[in-house]
């Protein structure tokens, strides 16, 4: 049952790139803060694939073991995403639960950039106490949106990295 349940998500994820960008960008998120590799490969454009293999926080992990050091050389693309995953699993503390509301979409460049509004709600009465906002940038690959960059993928592959600029 739970390997069907994975198979139709991973088959949603990629129906769900040849959507409208805010479509994906919601996707992206949520693959990418419940770090679940089949999701976020599904969304995830090429460029990013590339990229992900000189990801620092792979770099530091893939370091002490040569099985996944030989991932990083020789894996398949979702194999690389896969040992993403599990690398931001093990080293990044999990996100605190937010509340993301859509704002907008601006298209230039290529890119679609998705703004969202992000906030933070207190534990004691449930109110959101913090806000700012985030951006998931999207590239077109034929005729689909795909996943390129957002501030918290920024952190683990390249801190230089940013499409929008």
């Amino acid at each position: 049952m739970r390997r069907f349940i994975l198979v139709f998500l991973a088959a949603a994820s990629s129906a769900l790139a040849s959507g409208e960008p805010r479509t994906v960008a919601e996707a992206a998120l949520a693959a990418f803060s419940a770090r679940d590799a089949k999701a976020l490969a599904a969304v995830a454009h090429p460029e990013l694939k590339r990229r992900l293999r000189q990801a620092r926080i792979l770099q530091f992990y893939a370091a002490k073991l040569a099985a996944r050091r030989e991932v990083l050389a020789s894996g398949s693309d979702e194999d690389v995403i896969a040992l993403f995953c599990e690398a931001v699993r093990a080293m990044a503390p999990t996100p605190q639960p937010s509340v993301e509301r859509y704002i907008k979409t601006i298209f230039g460049n290529g890119l679609a950039i998705v703004v969202f509004e992000k906030g933070w709600k207190r534990q004691s009465d449930g109110t959101v106490f913090q806000t700012m906002e985030d951006d998931v940038v999207l590239r077109k690959e034929g005729e689909d949106w795909r996943f390129l960059w957002s501030p918290a993928l920024q952190l683990h592959v390249d801190l230089n990295w940013d499409p929008r600029g």
